[in-house]
């Protein structure tokens, strides 16, 4: 096992069109104390998929600032799986560890110490972090009582780690992660240019991981604040995330890799399983809502949002690509 002392990790993170919150990741990664475990050798990736002037000044503002190394790269092809290979190009031989995070988000100041604290203690190939979703002002009531940033807190995973201070998980995302480089590198994985413009990138390439029975965990104490924008608080905006979700379950699962026969039977019969289960869960609640006089978005919003993942599945099954992210 290598001294903690030496273990090196990168930090990545891919931008569009966001120097205020790129600044602000930038400024909480330059905060990270480490009391409980030796600092680690860090370094950061910045891979800017729009080209902006502003946020290489942003970066090189930031050497001048900080000891921590900080390459800069401009990735021309759009799509965020172009980027985040990008980053993944740029990780030496010498890299221990990749963390990854989100241009809209700010780490606790002992972010990378807990993500290590739990990857220590469960040697665990890939590490989970927690999301805390920060509502703007004025945002709809029934978003924020009904959690919908918040999927963290609902899982069972999220329980789970309540009474052991972890959980073990079968997929992670790529906005609060940290990475063995040694697994990616002996698995000649990237992310899927194919899902560069729907989203979904990250799932699909942790559950290869997983698949390739690699451990993945979940830790609740390595946080980061993830600051919503009002434009994502609306109804329009959650519909078409969900929708999204359920589209891209096509690209992801045990059909992956299998012969095409093979491929489509399963597909069918998740789609069978899974589809009709969540919109049939969704207009089930939208009628028993609406039955007993509750029809505020309170008591209707979580039925509606299954109807749209229903859907999406079932398009996803007919070959319906949605790039919500054109």
């Amino acid at each position: 096992m290598l001294a903690p002392s030496k273990i090196r990790v990168t930090v990545c993170a891919c931008t569009y069109r966001r120097p205020r919150g790129l600044a602000a990741l930038l400024e909480g990664l330059g905060e990270q104390n480490f009391e409980h475990v030796p600092r680690p050798i860090l370094r950061i990736v910045i891979a800017d998929n729009e080209g902006s002037t502003r946020a290489r000044q942003i970066c090189d503002q930031f050497r001048l600032c900080s000891d921590i190394p900080i390459e800069y790269v401009h990735e021309q092809q759009r799509g965020i799986s172009f980027a985040r290979n990008a980053c993944l190009a740029r990780l030496g031989d010498d890299c221990d560890f990749f963390a990854m995070i989100d241009d809209d988000e700010i780490p606790h100041p002992d972010w990378i110490e807990q993500l290590m604290l739990i990857q220590q203690r469960t040697d665990a190939d890939v590490v989970q972090g927690r999301v805390l979703p920060e509502l703007p002002d004025g945002a709809p009531g029934w978003i924020a009582r009904g959690r919908y940033f918040d999927w963290q807190l609902k899982s069972d995973e999220a329980r789970a780690a309540q009474q052991h201070g972890y959980a073990v998980l079968r997929r992670a995302r790529t906005n609060n992660v940290l990475v063995r480089f040694a697994v990616v590198r002996a698995m000649g994985l990237w992310f899927d240019p194919r899902l560069a413009l729907t989203g979904g990138e990250d799932i699909a390439f942790f559950e290869a991981i997983n698949a390739a029975g690699y451990r993945i965990v979940y830790a609740p104490l390595a946080c980061v604040r993830d600051i919503i924008p009002p434009e994502r608080t609306t109804l329009e905006y959650l519909w078409r995330t969900w929708y999204r979700v359920g589209c891209n379950e096509r690209w992801r699962g045990p059909h992956l890799g299998k012969p095409n026969a093979s491929r489509l039977r399963l597909l069918w019969r998740n789609w069978k399983r899974t589809g009709t289960y969540a919109f049939l869960l969704g207009l089930a609640l939208l009628i028993g809502n609406a039955l007993t006089g509750r029809v505020s978005l309170d008591h209707l919003g979580e039925g509606i949002l299954l109807i749209a993942r229903g859907l999406g599945r079932v398009a996803g099954l007919l070959g319906v690509r949605y790039e919500q992210y054109r």
